[in-house]
């Protein structure tokens, strides 16, 4: 499994299951991130006050544990890889976890599902992992032509 330095940031990745659990992290640390002052606040906020305390105050900010912290969070949450799984329902939370695990077990890394629905399928799935494209159809293996 891919190697994440701080251990918090770590357990949540773990823990991050679909493309939807992402998408509402990554809006979340957005909206953190948007409540750290940026420099341009800070200047207008120090206005008046000498260059060696607004310096101080930008300095202070622009290495805020928090923002580096969520800087670093955004982007590890980004490059997980996704996998592709197409099913004839739509699947409950254990099902969900059971493919989650199968699929981190075989990439060796962190990655979320997007689960999408097709009801031709009758029994099955197609799963998408990095343009590589396997089929678990009921139909191909009743029909002998399992690909």
């Amino acid at each position: 499994m891919k190697s994440i330095s701080n251990k918090t940031l770590s357990g949540i990745v773990t823990v991050i299951r679909t493309v939807r659990e992402r998408d509402i992290l990554l809006s979340l640390c957005a909206e953190s991130l948007e409540k750290i002052p940026s420099k341009q606040d800070i200047d207008q906020a120090c206005v008046g006050m000498s260059s060696e305390v607004e310096e101080s105050i930008n300095g202070f900010f622009a290495d805020h544990p928090h923002r580096n912290f969520i800087v670093e969070a955004i982007h590890e949450i980004e490059i997980l890889p996704v996998i592709h799984l197409t099913v004839a329902f739509l699947p409950r939370e254990k099902a969900i976890q059971y493919w989650h695990a199968y699929c981190v077990e075989q990439l060796h890394s962190p990655c979320v599902l997007d689960i999408s629905r097709d009801e031709s399928i009758a029994a099955g799935a197609l799963v998408d992992i990095n343009g590589r494209m396997f089929r678990y159809v009921l139909a191909d293996s009743i029909e002998g032509t399992e690909k």
